[in-house]
Order: structure tokens, then C-alpha cells, then sequence
């Protein structure tokens, strides 16, 4: 392995270690996206998309749509108040997928800043209430299970339109040089076999 090798992994591997969420304003194309139209009013939503691959969990969150159209303009909205909590006492939620994901999105009210943590790190947001909804987003290099969303002082919000983007299998690079330079060696072998 030469210097120049030893120097380019070294770069690699501290990128991948180094990674950090990256605030992004739109969701790439290809993106989950749950609006939490399929719920009833007081519906506590936990695992009912569980099918789509996330599950969540944490405070009462449940769905409304009272004056939650007004900032989403649709149906249904999850919040963490509407009787389950008082403004200050709103606990935190985690969304846990099935696989990993590369990037995480929601639509969100609040009258705090708001929070989305991976593993990794976190990003912050203002979330005024205001028409329409801020966007909070965020990608990070390395992929993610689990995502925390909080507000400042345990403040209520807001959420609707939770986009995500599975990470899918694709074979590596260095894989398929690795399976192609086998193969090619097999070649003189087999020859050598079969003038035999």
C-alpha cells in the first residue's frame, strides 16, 4: 500500500466519521411521503405506518384537523397538545424506520425552534406559526435508523408531510472490480484446463 493509498483512506474514513446533518429545502425525488390524511380526529399515532417502513413513538401525538388546515392546508396533522400535554410539558418524538435512510423532512408549526437529531448530530429550525409551514430537513453522509425530533423548553407543535428516503442496496464499486478482476483471473485457468 503506498503513501498516496494510506492518505486517500485516511480521508475517506474521516469524512464518514466526521458526518453531520445537512439542512436541505426540498425533498429528493423519489422520497416516502406519509400526510397523515388516512387518520381520524384523536387517532394516537404510533405504528400505523409501519407498512411504509417507520414506526413512531414518544409523547401523545395525536391527529387533528381543527385549525391545523389552516397553517396545511389538508386534512390531517399530528400535533403534541391538543389536551395531551400543556404548552411546556410536550415531550419529544422519535421516528424509527425500518431501514436506513439518507434524508428526513417534515412540514412544521411551532412557536419554538425546532430539533432533528440523528445519530450523528442535530439541526435546528424556527418554526413560527405562520402560513405556510416551514420545511425542516436535513441529509446526512451516513445513513440513519432513528430520528428525535424536539422544540426549545419542551414546546408544542405541529407536524404534517413526514418525507424520508430509503437507502437501497446497490453493490459497491470496489465490490464489483474485486468479482471482475476474480473472473478475469479463472480465464487462463480454464483454458489451460480444457486444451488438456
Amino acid at each position: 500500500m503506498t503513501l498516496k493509498t494510506v492518505a486517500a483512506l485516511s480521508l475517506v474514513l474521516t469524512s464518514a466519521l466526521g458526518a453531520q446533518p445537512t439542512v436541505v429545502t426540498s425533498a429528493p425525488s423519489g422520497s416516502t411521503v406519509i400526510t397523515f390524511n388516512s387518520l381520524t380526529h384523536g387517532d394516537v399515532v404510533t405504528n400505523q405506518f409501519a407498512g411504509l417502513g417507520v414506526t413512531i413513538s414518544g409523547g401523545a401525538y395525536s391527529a387533528g384537523s381543527n385549525y391545523f388546515a389552516a397553517f396545511f392546508g389538508d386534512g390531517f396533522q399530528v400535533a403534541n397538545f391538543d389536551s395531551n400535554c400543556f404548552d411546556f410539558s410536550c415531550s419529544a418524538l422519535t421516528f424509527t424506520f425500518s431501514q436506513p435512510i439518507s434524508f428526513f423532512g417534515l412540514n412544521v408549526v411551532s412557536n419554538a425552534n425546532i430539533f432533528l437529531q440523528d445519530g450523528n448530530g442535530s439541526v435546528g429550525f424556527a418554526a413560527p406559526q405562520t402560513t405556510p409551514p416551514v420545511f425542516a430537513a436535513f441529509t446526512d453522509a451516513t445513513s440513519f435508523t432513528s430520528v428525535t425530533v424536539s422544540a426549545d423548553n419542551n414546546h408544542a407543535f405541529i407536524f404534517d408531510n413526514l418525507s424520508f428516503t430509503p437507502i437501497t442496496s446497490t453493490p459497491e464499486p470496489s465490490s464489483m472490480a474485486l468479482l471482475g478482476t476474480g473472473l478475469f483471473g479463472l480465464v487462463p485457468m480454464l483454458r489451460r484446463r480444457f486444451k488438456k
